[in-house]
């Protein structure tokens, strides 16, 4: 429960952290609203695929082998 709590917290730390690089990247106009809110949304979701595959680490599911095939074929595609 605790390394839950932990990795939660890194990963809201990770998001302040972008948010407020990428709103100062804005009010300079070095980017456009669009790919700040891009920047946001694809930064989220590589947190919550951290998250995610840490989770089924710590609780050793057997789709583990599966999972991480998956996020290295999505890897390299994206």
């Amino acid at each position: 429960m605790l390394a839950r709590f932990i990795l939660l917290c890194f990963a809201n730390l990770a998001n302040y952290a972008m948010l407020i690089t990428g709103v100062c990247l804005y009010t300079n106009e070095v980017t456009d609203f669009g790919t700040f809110l891009l920047g946001l949304l694809m930064g989220n979701s590589v947190i919550h695929a951290i998250f995610y595959t840490c989770m089924k680490v710590k609780y050793t599911i057997s789709y583990f082998v599966v999972n991480l095939s998956y996020y290295t074929i999505v890897s390299l595609i994206w």
